[in-house]
């Protein structure tokens, strides 16, 4: 067996692997903040089973038993299930289905309108990343839960996340998504880079 010692290390090297290390925990500490917990929110009784009614609903279609709502205030205004296996959608997260669903019966417009700080986004199982990519794209920034998922499991994800980002890259044809950009009514060039 050989063993290394970091004294032994060039310089260089050591400098590389110390960078690396710190890239590797400021990308998870980055991904692991894409949301702001609220241990201190205060679920009602009747909100807690309508969380249970919607986990419920998904069972039928063999889908994972995770039910959310989307909170303004005390208000429930969406609520949603997984219907990944039910609809054939794979964006079908019940996170995302209580969003769509407030964004339906409110408008965009009204949606968008409404004051950041009194959303709360909750659900049965801690959301996956394309959840917490859904909620930083809408600015719903506080999310609760009632079962987290276990450290390995977040770890895991975490690192595919990190190194997904760590290796993308662009096809050199960034013109093409700027002339889309322009050929929208509503274009403004200030916001094309979203």
């Amino acid at each position: 067996m050989v063993c290394v010692r970091i004294t032994d290390l060039h310089p260089v090297r050591l400098f590389r692997a110390a960078l690396l290390l710190l890239l590797i925990i400021a990308g998870w500490l980055l991904v692991r903040r894409a949301y702001v917990l609220r241990g201190d929110a205060e679920i009602s009784d009747a909100q807690l089973e309508l969380l249970r009614q919607e986990g419920l609903a998904a069972i039928p279609s063999g889908d994972v038993p995770i039910g959310a709502i989307l909170l303004y205030g005390d208000h429930v205004i969406g609520r949603g299930h997984n219907t990944q296996v039910a609809t054939g959608d794979a964006a079908g997260h019940a996170e995302v289905n209580a969003v769509s669903d407030a964004l339906r019966a409110m408008g965009r417009d009204a949606f968008n309108a409404l004051n950041r700080d009194s959303l709360l986004l909750v659900s049965t199982f801690e959301p996956c990343a394309m959840c917490r990519g859904m909620m930083e794209e809408h600015r719903i920034e506080c999310m609760a839960f009632l079962k987290p998922k276990s450290l390995r499991n977040r770890m895991k994800s975490d690192a595919r996340l990190l190194q997904m980002e760590l290796t993308r890259r662009t096809t050199g044809h960034e013109r093409l998504q700027d002339s889309l950009f322009r050929a929208h009514p509503a274009y403004d060039a200030r916001t094309a880079d979203h």
